[in-house]
């Protein structure tokens, strides 16, 4: 098993949004928030925003380079999104090790996890848990 530290900091690499990922991640041609600048700014917001599932799947693909298959088959988050992110942000996600403990027979780790964009602001902020039975693929 690989040794994990707390406050040991993960990161995954950058991604540059744009309103082409935008509608393909949600589903165009359909037209809400998410694909249609018209529809967004009707409905208050600036422009189109990403679909805050952008931002958890690059946290699940940072949990993935981190923890392998044993987040495949033991991990789970807990997010909340706080910042829209518009055609143009990059996202960059992230984690910080909080704890790493025995539990029930296996080590767990707990991790803080983020994505922030390309002005530092945390869009999405969270926790994820993964048992260690296996080496992580970092």
């Amino acid at each position: 098993m690989a040794e994990f530290k707390v406050g040991q900091v993960v990161e995954g690499r950058p991604r540059t949004v744009t309103l082409d990922r935008m509608r393909g991640f949600s589903g165009w041609p359909r037209r809400d928030i998410h694909t249609d600048e018209e529809m967004a700014r009707a409905s208050g917001l600036p422009g189109a925003i990403a679909s805050g599932t952008m931002s958890e799947a690059y946290l699940v693909g940072l949990m993935l380079d981190v923890f392998g298959d044993d987040w495949i088959r033991h991990g789970r988050m807990e997010l909340t999104f706080i910042k829209p992110v518009q055609p143009g942000d990059i996202v960059v996600p992230r984690g910080r090790i909080e704890e790493v403990a025995p539990g029930d027979g296996e080590t767990c780790a707990t991790v803080a996890i983020w994505c922030e964009n390309q002005r530092g602001e945390h869009v999405v902020v969270g926790t994820a848990w993964a048992r260690l039975n296996g080496s992580p693929r970092r």
